[in-house]
This record gives C-alpha cells, sequence and structure tokens, in this order.
C-alpha cells in the first residue's frame, strides 16, 4: 500500500480522511499546513504521495508547490490536490502563480468522494 501525507488545516477532515486511508491499508500522517507537512517529509522520507489542500493558514498548497517544484531533492512526491477551489480556476492561479503540475497526479474537489481518491492512488 501506500505512504501518504494528507495536507489539511481542517482537522476534523483530515481525521475522517486519515481512517479511510488506514482502513484501506495506506500508512498516513498528516499536517495541518504546508510548512508542517515540510517538516514531516524530512522526517519521513518513506512518504510517496501529498494529498494537499490549497487554502490554508502559515504556509498555503501554491507556496508548498512551490518549494516543491524548486527543490530537486522532493520530486519524486505525487501530489493529490483536494481543494474547494474548482479545477479549472486552480490551473488559471497556477498559471498567475508560475506553478508547474508536474508532480500534480490528481485533483479532487471537495468535498472528496473517496472512490475517486482510491482510484487515483491504486493507478499512481
Amino acid at each position: 500500500m501506500k505512504n501518504v501525507l494528507y495536507v489539511e488545516d481542517d482537522a476534523i477532515t483530515r481525521i475522517l480522511i486519515r481512517k479511510l486511508l488506514e482502513l484501506n491499508g495506506h500508512t498516513v500522517l498528516d499536517a495541518g499546513d504546508g510548512a508542517e507537512a515540510l517538516s514531516i517529509i524530512q522526517e519521513n522520507k518513506d512518504i510517496e504521495y501529498v494529498l494537499l489542500d490549497l487554502n490554508m493558514p502559515v504556509m498555503n498548497g501554491f507556496e508548498f508547490l512551490k518549494i516543491i517544484e524548486q527543490n530537486a531533492a522532493l520530486h519524486y512526491l505525487k501530489v493529490i490536490i483536494t481543494s474547494a477551489i474548482p479545477s479549472d480556476r486552480f490551473k488559471t492561479l497556477s498559471v498567475l502563480n508560475f506553478i508547474s503540475q508536474d508532480s500534480i497526479i490528481g485533483y479532487l474537489e471537495k468535498p472528496i468522494h473517496f472512490p475517486d481518491l482510491a482510484e487515483i492512488l491504486l493507478t499512481n
């Protein structure tokens, strides 16, 4: 199964998705913002996937994606965006913020439909 880091500022959503992932056999860590996520990644090199919210305090998802893009040592991460922002709006914001989508393997609009998340993890 997969080693996943779920980055989400809403604690209830974070707990629910984490439990669903764990019940499906995945190993899951979680963070409340991008800065905390980077610290966790530095300490846990076996993380493969990052489920990333975009609107968070301290360091948002766009800032997190820029750091991944600029740091070659983090290019192995596979990112799945989980956001209330519609995917077409995200693409526009990515262009405006000069963010590459190379590491992004999926986009799930909230509320997250768990079978869609499971499918992305299964096929990537």
